[in-house]
């Protein structure tokens, strides 16, 4: 019996998927039981015991609770009092440079982002329309900021406003 070409890739893409599926799930670990929960004690051995006989081994170590997620209403006066901290910094490096004779006080907005574990991603500033200086714009957008809050454990962006000088 001969086989045409089609049937010949057919057959050794079969044996191929056959290979790698039967090879595969001899590599999967499976360890059968699934994580303890909690809260609750685990010996050096591996064997979880129910909290209430964690006093009789002196070896045995708690899993403690993940730490609570803080909210964004949590983490927005965080983000304000690192803005309110560093315009001192900017105000040196933006203001006292700038031309006197041009500069004019003015209201931005600082837009930080920051990642799941609480550094800082991006940091932007944005000028208000008629109520800032440009060239004072430009510099505190080129200020490097490295901002850290609490892990939100997700990503997230604050707009914060405030004024130079």
């Amino acid at each position: 019996m001969r086989l045409s070409v089609p049937s010949s890739i057919v057959l050794a893409s079969i044996f191929i998927a056959l290979g790698l599926y039967f090879g595969l799930r001899e590599r999967a670990p499976n360890t059968g039981a699934p994580p303890p929960p909690v809260g609750t004690v685990v010996s050096p051995q591996g064997n979880p015991t129910s909290p209430a006989g964690a006093g009789s081994a002196s070896r045995d170590v708690v899993v403690p609770p993940p730490p609570p997620v803080p909210t964004e209403d949590q983490l927005r006066p965080m983000v304000a009092a690192l803005v309110e901290g560093s315009k001192p910094r900017w105000k040196a490096a933006c203001w006292d440079t700038a031309d006197p004779a041009t500069r004019k006080p003015g209201r931005y907005i600082s837009v930080l982002a920051f990642d799941a574990s609480g550094n800082v991603d991006v940091s932007g500033v944005s000028e208000i329309r008629d109520e800032s200086d440009p060239g004072v714009g430009q510099c505190l957008r080129q200020q490097v900021n490295d901002f850290t809050i609490t892990a939100p454990q997700r990503h997230v962006v604050f707009e914060t406003p405030f004024e130079i000088p």
